[in-house]
């Protein structure tokens, strides 16, 4: 029920020195901030943020890591997981460049999620793929 209130949202921020999280159309958009290393503990943090702003509700979820320096493999591997995902109706990543979208997406097709997960390297394209998942839970 909460989740048609998302998608009539017009936007929803939080923001702190590592990443902004802000819910447009029902999409959930996370961009880290310019410089960020993310770590394990920086992953968590950004999860406990979400769960706050998205209180228990499912959407889908767009990460922007164009701007992050470094991602730790601890931090890749937990954000792989399906309990970091759970609370997910899909999952778009936003890289820097066209060659690591389709490298990520080769990976993609060869790992089970419990969610579909989709690499771009287009915001728009990404929004648009994302709009998809969203519509198909509210039909």
């Amino acid at each position: 029920m909460y989740l048609v209130d998302l998608c009539t949202m017009s936007q929803v921020e939080l923001k702190n020195q590592n990443l902004s999280m802000r819910i447009e159309d029902g999409v959930l958009i996370t961009i880290f901030a310019k410089g960020v290393f993310i770590d394990l503990n920086t992953i968590k943090k950004a999860e406990n943020s979400r769960k706050v702003l998205l209180v228990g509700n499912k959407c889908p979820v767009i990460v922007d890591f164009t701007k992050a320096d470094v991602f730790t493999h601890e931090a890749k591997h937990y954000t792989n997981s399906d309990a970091y995902i759970e609370s997910f109706l899909s999952v778009a990543v936003i890289v820097d460049a066209k060659w690591k979208e389709m490298l990520a997406n080769v990976y993609i097709k060869f790992k089970t999620f419990s969610v579909p997960m989709k690499v771009f390297s287009d915001l728009e394209l990404a929004r648009d793929w994302s709009k998809q998942h969203l519509e198909q839970t509210i039909v």
